[in-house]
């Protein structure tokens, strides 16, 4: 087939001009924002809003959205990414994508995107679980009563008290007059003279007093106690046909 003229609309316009037509970018080389050349468009995937590079050399391919094209001169398309950016658009080894390959331009074929090789099926598993038992404690609450009392304690106590008493105090004193005439006649017989003494008494009173006071409060203590109990878990052992056993676990 022969090649088709490019539209005359889109050559030696500005590399900001938008793309009219995606399948003449087909086999343009395209340049970096950085005006770094970084490769050519080889497809334009099917259902999807993007173009894909293939970088010259190393020949690894960038599924690139089509916003981020800035434009298309009609000789090479521009990108809005620097060189550098590209990086996070590789395809991963292995990935194709399905897409068309114009031959509006070069007037050839250009060969579909190397199909990955085909995956190994994978062998059937057979999942045997291995079940343990575990420790796992709990902590439930329980009150326990703490009884204060108070009971009676008799003991002896001593205490001094000062006590003041009266006595007789006998003095002769000579008479102040060594003449004076008495009025009374001489006792005629046994007289007594009746002289009051005072004297203090002890009297004991008990009295109840608040000696002291004794404060009950409550806190948290924590301490850390170890449990031990007995579990049970499961050995797996394979037995081949051959009748050898390999333990598993």
């Amino acid at each position: 087939m022969s090649s088709t003229p490019t539209n005359s609309k889109e050559l030696g316009t500005s590399p900001n001009s938008p793309v009219a037509n995606w399948d003449r970018i087909i086999h343009k080389n395209v340049r970096s924002a950085d005006n770094e050349p970084v490769g050519q468009v080889i497809a334009l995937p099917d259902n999807q809003p993007t173009i894909v590079i293939t970088t010259q050399g190393s020949r690894g391919e960038y599924l690139i959205p089509r916003s981020a094209v800035q434009g298309f001169n009609g000789a090479e398309v521009f990108l809005k990414l620097n060189a550098a950016e590209l990086g996070k658009y590789r395809v991963k080894d292995g990935e194709t994508y399905e897409g068309r390959h114009s031959e509006i331009l070069s007037g050839q074929q250009t060969p579909p995107t190397t199909a990955a090789p085909p995956q190994k099926p994978k062998p059937k598993e057979t999942k045997v679980p291995v079940i343990e038992e575990r420790l796992k404690a709990s902590k439930i609450s329980s009150t326990e009563e703490a009884v204060i009392t108070k009971e009676p304690i008799t003991e002896t106590k001593t205490i001094e008290v000062p006590v003041t008493h009266e006595e007789i105090v006998i003095e002769r004193r000579p008479a102040t007059s060594q003449n004076q005439i008495s009025k009374e006649d001489p006792a005629k017989g046994k007289q007594q003279l009746k002289v009051s003494l005072s004297r203090e008494e002890i009297e004991v009173v008990k009295e109840p007093i608040v000696k002291e006071e004794i404060v009950v409060k409550k806190k948290p203590v924590t301490e850390t106690k170890k449990v031990t109990d007995t579990v049970r878990k499961e050995k797996v052992t394979v037995t081949d046909s051959k009748g050898m056993q390999q333990n598993v676990a």
